[in-house]
């Protein structure tokens, strides 16, 4: 893929910055395809890009905290633990906080007024410098994983 930088005004100061990624929207809540959730996770943790990984936020805690890499096995148990059996939930790992660069991101979306499905996402991004042969494979892995619903792949802002 072609370079792209971020946009500027005039003074120089960005407006504007994107990466490379992937979301991928499901066919249903994370509860009922938790084996393909951990799976999936596990997939993508062991990416050479996700070494970078450094923070970790939960939808249940204020701030960001640290973040072995690798310690993917006690990351996948914590998942468990808060996955399935409890409320809905969002769970985010990234290089750094804010402007991330390579993150992976869960969230899981409740039905609405308890018996309208809705779709739960994953969102992952990749290093700038990702080719779209790496993109393309792992959106694709992400694909025979989980049950997806719709997606897309491509330039996306950075948070």
């Amino acid at each position: 893929m072609a370079p792209f930088e971020p946009t500027e005004i005039s003074r120089g100061q960005p407006v504007a910055w994107v990466t490379l990624g992937t979301v991928l929207y499901l066919e249903s809540g994370l509860r009922s395809i938790w084996p393909q959730v951990l799976a999936a996770s596990q997939a993508l943790l062991q990416r050479p890009w996700a070494a970078g990984i450094k923070e970790v936020r939960r939808w249940d805690e204020p701030h960001w905290r640290g973040w072995d890499p690798r310690d993917v096995p006690g990351f996948l148990q914590e998942l468990q633990k808060m996955g399935p059996t409890r409320p809905p939930w969002r769970v985010k790992v990234a290089d750094q906080a804010k402007f991330s660069t390579v993150s992976i991101d869960w969230q899981d979306v409740p039905a609405a007024q308890g018996q309208y499905p809705r779709a739960s996402w994953l969102r992952v991004r990749l290093p700038l410098g990702t080719s779209a042969e790496e993109l393309f494979q792992t959106t694709m892995e992400l694909v025979g994983l989980l049950p997806v619903q719709q997606g897309r792949a491509g330039y996306m802002c950075r948070e």
